[in-house]
């Protein structure tokens, strides 16, 4: 779902036989012009377990933009934080 101002938001049910069931939901909101913040987060059903959860925010300016955010991967045990910059027309680079 996603309104006038560019704010979305969804719900989606995953299944995997005999492995995972799970609700993963994501959310953004416009802040103002240019920032936005966003989240994710997928929880298995099945065993009541959260399985990952992201936070994060976009600065998108007219030319370029940086978006920076923060993931909790409960399965794999790690946590990680993500710095990216786009140059609009001339690509992405990440840490």
């Amino acid at each position: 779902m996603c309104d006038r101002r560019g704010d979305r938001i969804s719900v989606d049910y995953l299944y995997s036989r005999d492995e995972s069931e799970s609700i993963f939901a994501t959310a953004l909101v416009k802040l103002f012009h240019p920032v936005s913040v966003y989240g994710e987060h997928e929880r298995n059903i099945k065993d009541g377990k959260s399985v990952e959860t992201v936070i994060g925010f976009m600065y998108e300016p007219q030319c370029w933009s940086l978006n920076v955010s923060y993931t909790d991967d409960r399965a794999m045990d790690t946590q990680e934080y993500f710095v990216e910059v786009s140059l609009y027309g001339l690509g992405k680079i990440g840490l």
